[in-house]
C-alpha cells in the first residue's frame, strides 16, 4: 500500500464507539438537532486563533479525547465520521496509534 493511501485512510477517522459528551449518544432523535454547516445555539466553548469563540460558532468542530485526555481536534463530515490530521491516529512512521485507552470520546 502506498503512503498516499495511508495518509488518506488515516485522515478519515471513524470511531467504533462515538459519544457526543455534551448531547448524549448520537441517535435519530439528535439528528433533528444538528444540520451540517448550521450553527447550534448551545455547546462547549472553544478557542479559535487565541480568542474565545462564541458558543455554537463552529458546529462542525469536535474535540477528540482518549479517555479523559485531549488528543486532537477534527471536523464532522457526516453523522459517523470525523476528519482529523493523520498524526492523531498514526504515530511515527505509519504505525497505528496504539493508545492504551481504546475508548474515544468526541465532544462537539
Amino acid at each position: 500500500m502506498s503512503v498516499k493511501f495511508w495518509l488518506i485512510a488515516s485522515a478519515v477517522f471513524s470511531a467504533q464507539q462515538v459519544i457526543l459528551a455534551d448531547e448524549g449518544s448520537f441517535s435519530a432523535a439528535t439528528n433533528a438537532l444538528f444540520r451540517c454547516g448550521i450553527r447550534k445555539r448551545f455547546g462547549s466553548q472553544l478557542i479559535h486563533h487565541g480568542r474565545t469563540a462564541e458558543l455554537g460558532q463552529w458546529p462542525w468542530h469536535v474535540a477528540m479525547y482518549h479517555g479523559e485526555k485531549y488528543a486532537c481536534g477534527g471536523s464532522l463530515i457526516d453523522q459517523r465520521h470525523v476528519l482529523t490530521s493523520a498524526h492523531c491516529v498514526v504515530r511515527g512512521k505509519n504505525r497505528p496509534n496504539k493508545s492504551k485507552n481504546k475508548n474515544i470520546t468526541i465532544k462537539v
